[in-house]
């Protein structure tokens, strides 16, 4: 999952990595940016959307903040909720709202107002939470007050010397039990669950299995769904316009998504036999893999436009109406990928022409019948 989740990072910020220069959009009160190095800075805005290699938030917003990137800084106080992905996420400015974090190394070090929901390799938590905490990762440090509830599920649990929480814990590990001290919490108030012992075939219960695989295919509807809506929201009128070449041709997307993922398999491979080349081909791979998550989203996306569509809705234009059309389509994908032969193949077909159409659009190849 982990993996899956830096893949889909990288996927976000590829088409920005050329430009040097942010490109920016401040409509109404928003705002929308994508680039290499992207600065939020416009005071009075309520709502940012940002994308890119490294983000940084360095004023004030009253509304809520999207953010992917490598690198993604928040510097400024933050007056709703934060949605932050990245492989590094620093949170160093209040959040009036909640915080939902995801990546690689996790830090937040000023107040959270709402609830905290984080999942990441290292998980670092140095200011207080007023609301409930989600937090899962490899390890996860805390060192301030979380006053609700706190579902953890961690490899390795470090506490410093303010960390306290308040509600119930629920703790999740794998191998032996983490020692919580009585400062933390008592020990009335923490449930332990052992991971290791749960997930073996023999003792585990029917229903605790059909939950955990539920559990599992929501938490992979919404994810596919909370990325496709993030690619959306990074390029709307270029997606819009992805759509109606992947509409209007979809057996050319098609062809042109399998010569892509054809020649980036194919220059790896023959980098490898050169010898020379090799250092080279995982990077080539690397980037096969991001292409086809990136056509996987967009095939998501435009699955749920189609849906949209055909119930007589206006086209999306705000973060929520195109959350909600990535989450139909995400639905259903996951339902004809249900369905026997047809969906194990169908969905790769269309993760290809969602790829196919990107490549069209940016490339601009000549189809000719003479």
């Amino acid at each position: 999952m982990k993996r899956l989740l830096i893949l889909a990072l990288l996927a976000l910020a590829t088409p920005c990595l050329a430009d040097e220069s942010p490109k920016t959009l401040a409509f109404g009160n928003d705002v929308y940016s994508a680039g290499r190095n992207v600065t939020l800075d416009q005071a009075g805005k309520a709502d940012i959307f940002a994308t890119g290699e490294i983000v940084t938030v360095e004023t004030s917003i009253t509304g809520s903040a999207h953010l992917s990137g490598r690198r993604v800084t928040v510097n400024a106080p933050v007056g709703d909720d934060l949605y932050a992905a990245g492989a590094d996420v620093t949170v160093s400015a209040d959040v009036a709202g909640s915080a939902n974090l995801a990546g690689y190394d996790l830090s937040v070090s000023a107040p959270v107002g709402g609830n905290l929901r984080a999942a990441g390799r290292h998980i670092r938590l140095d200011a207080p939470v007023t609301g409930s905490a989600l937090l899962a990762g490899g390890t996860v440090t805390l060192n301030s007050v979380i006053s609700g509830d706190v579902i953890l599920a961690a490899e390795d649990l470090e506490f410093g010397p303010e960390a306290r929480i308040d509600g119930d814990l629920q703790l999740w590990y794998d191998g032996d039990a983490a020692a919580v001290p009585e400062s933390v919490a008592p020990s009335t108030r923490i449930s332990e669950h052992a991971l290791s012992d749960d997930m073996r075939p023999g003792r585990e219960s029917r229903a605790g299995s059909v939950l955990q695989i539920v559990a599992g295919l929501v938490l992979s509807l919404i994810g596919a769904g909370v990325l496709a809506a993030l690619v959306a929201s990074a390029a709307p009128h270029r997606l819009e316009h992805l759509g109606d070449l992947a509409f209007a041709r979809p057996f050319h997307s098609l062809f042109a998504g399998f010569v892509t993922q054809s020649c980036l398999v194919g220059a790896g491979i023959l980098l490898i036999l050169t010898v020379v080349g090799i250092l080279i081909a995982p990077v080539l791979f690397l980037m096969t893999a991001v292409l086809g998550l990136l056509g996987y989203l967009i095939a998501v996306y435009l699955t749920g436009r189609l849906v949209w569509n055909l119930i007589g809705q206006l086209p999306p234009d705000t973060f929520l109406e195109r959350l909600i059309v990535a989450l139909v389509g995400a639905l259903a994908l996951a339902l004809i990928g249900l369905i026997p032969l047809f969906g194990w193949i169908a969905l790769p077909v269309l993760s290809l022409i969602g790829l196919g159409a990107l490549s069209l659009m940016v490339l601009r190849p000549e189809f000719r019948a003479d």
